[in-house]
Order: structure tokens, then C-alpha cells, then sequence
């Protein structure tokens, strides 16, 4: 198998492997799409339930034993905080898949350009080393699922006071989302950091320097010198030997 057979065969690779990058960040749009729209969906059925049950001016007055909070402290306790995680565990899930197979991307550019010997590729290392690679985005979308669940675990909070049932079950979600939290951004740093080392800095060109240069007489030089000095000696003038 010959040098162009391989290039081909990595190239084939190549172009399927960023296919796969992009319907993984297709994955990820859709998901957080369909997301989204059903937590908006949650949340206007949680105002209308605390609406229907008279606590929206009073979420704050504890209300012991009041049968008309079950809903809505289940909504605000259990449905919202748990598709927030849900979201976010599936959001981190897709997003690593795609750093994955991007960090073995910059592995086969070095690959073709070394069998090249030139730089035919590089948009994955450009990514990483120019800082496109840090996905604001994902950032983003973390702190505003984490915001939600701790907002909507808040007001579950109040309504959970003087009930033991309630007030385990809201520090079992806070411990969970908390949890998945940090296992996100754990994550999300394990990503960036294995994206560096897999995609090593490009080779800056060697500084520019201008070598002394060194006038090597010819032999036509040396023959003018010769005849310079003959006729400074007869004094004639020199003659043009560098006609033929």
C-alpha cells in the first residue's frame, strides 16, 4: 500500500468522523430545543397551580398541613429540578461525545500532515489553540439549568416547612442537584484539558535573521583586479574584461 492509498483511507475517516461532529451537535440543539419548551411548559403549569391554590402572594407563609401544596410542591420539588438534571446530564453527555471525537480529529490531521509532509489540515488545532474551542454556550446553558433548580427548590423550601416528608425529600433534590453540578463542570474541565493535550501547539516559524553575507570573488573579478592593477602600473586605463 502506498503513501497516497493511506492519506486516502485516514481522509475517508476523517470526513465520517466530522459528519458524526455534526450530528452530535444536531443531538445536542434538538435536545436542548424539546428541553427548554417542556420547562417553559412546567413552570406555566406551576404558576397555575399555585394560582388555582392561593399561594402565589403567600409562598412564603408556611402553610402546615394545607392539602391544596401537594402539587405544587411536587412540581416545584420533584418535576422542575429533575428535568433541569435531566437536561443537564444529556446536554453534558452529548457535548462530551463531541469533544471526544474532536480530540481524535486533531490526532488524524497531525497523522495526514505528517504522511503529507505539509499542512493539509488543521481546523481542529486552530480550534483548540485559538480559543474557539471553549464552548460559552455550554456555559451558559449549565448555569441557567442549575439556576432554574435552585430557584424552583427554593419555593418547594418554603413549602416544606413543619413537614418532615417534605423538608427529606427537598434536601435529597438539593443534594442531587448539587451533585450534578459539580459532576458537569468537572466534566466539562476534563473535556478542555484533554483537548489541549491532544492537540499540540503548532510549531511557531524560526525567527527571521539575516546571515552575514560573504562576497566570494569570481573569476571574472579576479581578472579585473589583475588588470586594474596592470594598468594603474602603465598607466593606461583599465580594459572592460568583462566583455567576452
Amino acid at each position: 500500500m502506498d503513501m497516497q492509498d493511506r492519506i486516502t483511507i485516514v481522509m475517508d475517516e476523517y470526513r465520517a468522523l466530522r459528519a458524526e461532529v455534526i450530528r452530535t451537535k444536531a443531538s445536542r440543539i434538538a435536545i436542548l430545543n424539546l428541553g427548554f419548551a417542556t420547562l417553559g411548559v412546567f413552570v406555566l403549569a406551576t404558576a397555575q397551580l399555585l394560582g388555582a391554590s392561593g399561594l402565589i402572594g403567600r409562598v412564603s407563609e408556611p402553610a402546615p398541613g394545607a392539602s391544596n401544596t401537594f402539587l405544587p410542591f411536587c412540581m416545584l420539588a420533584f418535576i422542575l429540578p429533575g428535568w433541569c438534571i435531566l437536561l443537564l446530564v444529556l446536554s453534558t453527555a452529548e457535548e462530551e461525545r463531541m469533544r471526544r471525537v474532536g480530540r481524535y480529529l486533531s490526532r488524524l490531521e497531525g497523522k495526514v500532515n505528517a504522511m503529507a509532509r505539509r499542512g493539509l489540515l488543521g481546523w481542529e488545532h486552530w480550534l483548540v489553540h485559538d480559543g474557539q474551542h471553549f464552548g460559552y454556550s455550554s456555559i451558559v446553558v449549565m448555569a441557567a439549568l442549575v439556576a432554574m433548580a435552585s430557584g424552583s427548590l427554593s419555593l418547594a423550601c418554603r413549602l416544606a416547612f413543619w413537614n418532615p416528608l417534605r423538608m427529606t425529600w427537598f434536601c435529597l433534590m438539593a443534594a442531587v442537584v448539587l451533585s450534578t453540578a459539580g459532576w458537569a463542570f468537572r466534566r466539562y474541565v476534563k473535556m478542555m484539558r484533554k483537548l489541549r493535550e491532544a492537540a499540540p501547539a503548532p510549531e511557531r516559524p524560526a525567527r527571521f535573521e539575516v546571515a552575514p553575507t560573504t562576497v566570494v570573488p569570481t573569476e571574472s573579478t579576479a581578472e579585473q583586479d589583475v588588470a586594474k592593477k596592470e594598468a594603474a602600473a602603465t598607466g593606461e586605463p583599465p580594459p572592460d574584461v568583462s566583455q567576452p
